[in-house]
């Protein structure tokens, strides 16, 4: 079988690229595949996870560390690479020094608790409005057979993933058929009072992408205080575990939706 490289792509941190890589990851080597997770992302989020993991259903995950080349996907042997890609740089210098300023303000714990959540707030903001894409995102996407978006609904969040789209995915299928790309609508509010907020968020969204004729996964990732369970104790979804059980079904419906897309039947 021949390798399929997947990259999952956007210029926004906290989009759940970490999550979705890994739980796609955990799903196609649960289908039978053999599958390896290249981490592309300097903070590791993925490589950090597998550290604190014991699980058997945990793929090898490589930190990369530089910009991916074709020589790169040449040495794993497996049926699937993963990218956790890379999130985008602040292309301003005063806002770069403003970030890192944030950033240590966040970091000092003699602030109260709720001063450095608003702060964080507004790193959210600053960042997700001033991207641009790196050269590491550029050379994974270049690579890839398939990339996987993961947007949320927001203003901050939905705008850095339609300069992706915009700007180099769509103008690179439109010239050289490749790669394929589609939108995976992600953390959306599933619990308590913010189901119908999610449910209208989701639509609202999917509404967005289809007017813009973008690709969308029909598998919606919800708000699961299992997944970032799963992330904190160095576990994945598929382990046998009740209370996971959601976000493995999630997890299985998006696998097969990739492997639909890409056009590869199911092994067995």
């Amino acid at each position: 079988m021949e390798t399929f490289i997947i990259a999952i792509e956007n210029e926004k941190g906290g989009s759940g690229k970490t999550n979705t890589a890994i739980g796609l990851a955990c799903g196609l080597k649960a289908a039978g595949y053999d599958v390896v997770v290249i981490d592309n992302d300097p903070q590791g989020g993925s490589m950090r996870w597998k550290r604190n993991s014991s699980s058997d259903n945990f793929p090898p995950v490589v930190l990369l560390g530089k910009n991916l080349e074709k020589t790169d996907t040449e040495l794993y042997k497996a049926s699937f690479l993963i990218i956790d890609g890379e999130p985008g740089i602040e292309a301003n210098e005063q806002l770069k020094k403003l970030v890192r300023f944030m950033r240590r303000l966040s970091d000092d714990t003699s602030l109260p608790s709720s001063v450095r959540r608003e702060i964080n707030q507004g790193l959210r903001e600053i960042i997700g409005s001033s991207l641009e894409i790196t050269v590491s995102t550029v050379s994974a996407i270049k690579l890839s057979d398939l990339v996987i978006v993961p947007m949320k609904g927001s203003d901050q969040d939905v705008e850095p993933s339609m300069n992706l789209i915009d700007n180099l995915l769509k103008p690179r299928f439109e010239a050289t058929g490749k790669p394929i790309y589609k939108a995976l609508i992600n953390e959306v509010p599933y619990s308590g009072n913010t189901i119908n907020d999610g449910k209208s968020l989701q639509a609202q969204l999917r509404l967005q992408l289809t007017v813009k004729n973008i690709p969308v996964f029909n598998t919606t990732i919800h708000t699961r205080q299992q997944y970032r369970e799963a992330n904190t104790y160095g576990h994945t979804v598929f382990d046998e575990k009740a209370s996971y059980e959601k976000c493995r079904v999630e997890m299985e419906n998006l696998t097969m939706e990739v492997l639909e897309t890409l056009g590869v039947k199911l092994n067995g």
